[in-house]
């Protein structure tokens, strides 16, 4: 990928921003699966599961709870700007409230 390392700075910012909340949880899965692809919390746990994939999906979950609190389709392509690699995500408040924060 072109452009991995300011798309990895882009998650990375977006995962630090919802774990601020100590109560959330953020799983990785692939696309139209429901399987976890990350086993831990820790950011680079999360992040090497979202390029462990071309499509992924981030679910942000609140353990308090036990309520989702939105997702976020990640496509990862070989000359896809970093700005462009949210394809898709849950038009709620939190989510919004990322969105933003993240630039995109």
């Amino acid at each position: 990928m072109i452009h991995e390392k300011q798309a990895r700075a882009l998650i990375r910012k977006m995962i630090r921003r919802a774990r601020q909340d100590w109560t959330t949880c953020v799983y990785v899965s692939p696309y139209g699966e429901s399987e976890v692809m990350n086993e831990g919390q820790l950011e680079r746990d999360i992040i090497d599961a979202v390029f462990g994939c071309d499509e992924t999906v981030l679910t942000f979950h609140d353990m308090t709870t036990g309520r989702n609190l939105g997702k976020v389709l990640i496509v990862l392509e070989y000359d896809r700007e970093p700005c462009e690699i949210v394809s898709n995500y849950t038009d709620n408040e939190y989510i919004n409230r990322l969105i933003d924060y993240i630039g995109v």
